[in-house]
């Protein structure tokens, strides 16, 4: 009886060492993790006591990371979480177990950049680095501490936009911001108090910071075609099937950072309304503004759809306003921040296209000749239809309007775009015979007075 006693009070005292124990590893385990540390050199160290001698292991924990947006009471902190304290799909403190699915896609990003890197080294590897004012690759690059040099493209609907992004575009290891105000629909930005949320969208996107921007990626997830016009990201998520990297915010962030050249095309937004960005000593944008002759311009905007349907697109009282807005603005920069705007008509972009495309890469400082003339010989001389298209017979273009228009419709117009058309250098047709005529040129020099 003496020895059953014994036996059932040592077994009650290991079940009480073994429930204290269990007890203590199910007690939140979660490791607030401040965000100047970086979570992949986290350890766990405990002291073992083995008889009279001790010594420090380090226990081998898998950590997912999340950021805690609501622990605000904590401080700056992300949530970490042992793997091994749950075998569910339970959520602790806002962070997760990784799942399969989660951890290769974290290992295919790693796999990604380093090819994209590789990718850019070897496109560059004959760049005239002195061309664009720096001594080395990283001088020009984010991701090391560089500055990248940025191009902003302005203009409206239909006015050779899409062509002329494509061709800066073109230059190597270019990473293209294509539309970003795509989702305010078909309307003109002209207000200070309307541009606020567009300029906040430009300026994080240029400073390579896609998180937050859901609106934007829930936009562009209804029409993956959009995507495929920035082709250096395009070129490494096409083939997700999942389009988990197309959206993922961080992914776009730090591979937008690997590029040396960065450009952006908007036709929602107005010249005048840049100067917050052109203020931005960090960015060091520049701009082009490219204007094409309104009767040209109404010529490409009927019977599309959506331009019918906004008063922005279709009245000539308001397209050619803008056009003499975009004139006083262009002044004004040109005033206050010398060298960092460059102003080109579509029709001399699609008749002169070496001698543009050519003042263009002055104005960059980037050495793209070669891509250039690639793109102009590929894009200019056949046609590939598509509204969006960018594969034209150029030449065959800008006087278009002059054999499809009706001349009451064009006398119509120009007298609305009157002011508009004499400061940009577009002549008045004074008859049909004459607007028809082989021997009528609409285009003349212009100057942007100061």
């Amino acid at each position: 009886m003496r020895r059953y006693n014994t036996y059932s009070i040592c077994l009650i005292f290991a079940l009480s060492i073994s429930l204290f124990i269990i007890a203590s590893l199910y007690v939140d385990k979660t490791i607030y993790l401040t965000s100047t540390e970086h979570w992949r050199s986290l350890k766990v160290i405990i002291k073992v006591e083995d008889s009279e001698d001790s010594y420090v292991q380090e226990i081998p924990i898998k950590l997912y990371y999340k950021v805690n947006n609501s622990a605000t009471n904590k401080g700056d902190i992300h949530t970490m979480t042992n793997e091994n304290q749950s075998h569910g799909t339970t959520v602790i403190n806002n962070a997760s177990i990784p799942t399969q699915k989660e951890t290769h896609l974290a290992t295919d990003i790693e796999n990604i950049l380093d090819k994209a890197r590789s990718d850019i080294r070897r496109q560059l590897s004959n760049y005239n680095l002195s061309y664009s004012g720096v001594d080395a690759l990283e001088d020009l690059v984010m991701e090391s501490g560089g500055h990248p040099i940025r191009t902003l493209v302005i203009s409206s609907w239909r006015s050779g936009s899409t062509f002329l992004g494509d061709l800066v575009n073109s230059i190597p290891s270019n990473y293209y911001h294509y539309e970003p105000l795509l989702m305010f629909g078909t309307k003109q930005i002209r207000r200070p108090t309307d541009a606020t949320e567009a300029l906040s969208i430009v300026t994080r996107m240029f400073k390579c910071n896609f998180e937050g921007l859901e609106e934007y990626f829930e936009f562009e997830s209804k029409d993956l075609s959009l995507f495929s016009h920035s082709t250096r990201l395009w070129d490494y998520c096409k083939d997700d099937k999942t389009n988990d990297l197309c959206f993922n915010a961080d992914f776009i962030s730090r591979m937008c950072k690997l590029f040396p050249f960065q450009s952006m095309k908007l036709v929602r937004l107005r010249l005048r309304l840049v100067d917050e960005i052109l203020n931005d000593t960090e960015l060091n944008v520049k701009v082009i503004l490219l204007m094409r002759d309104p009767r040209g311009l109404m010529q490409s905007r009927r019977h599309r759809r959506f331009c019918e349907l906004s008063s922005d697109c279709w009245e000539p009282s308001l397209v050619c306003a803008d056009m003499v807005s975009d004139y006083i603005a262009a002044r004004n920069i040109m005033q206050r921040y010398p060298g960092r705007l460059l102003v080109i008509r579509f029709e001399d972009l699609a008749l002169k296209p070496d001698i543009t495309s050519q003042q263009i890469l002055d104005f960059m400082k980037v050495d793209g000749r070669k891509a250039f003339d690639e793109f102009l010989s590929s894009h200019t001389n056949m046609e590939v239809a598509g509204v969006h298209s960018t594969f034209k017979v150029t030449r065959n273009i800008p006087f278009k309007w002059k054999y499809t228009l009706d001349y009451h419709y064009v006398e119509d117009l120009q007298i609305a775009c009157k002011e508009a058309m004499s400061l940009w250098g577009y002549k008045m047709a004074y008859n049909e015979t004459q607007m028809m005529s082989n021997e009528f040129n609409p285009v003349e020099d212009y100057t942007i007075s100061k």
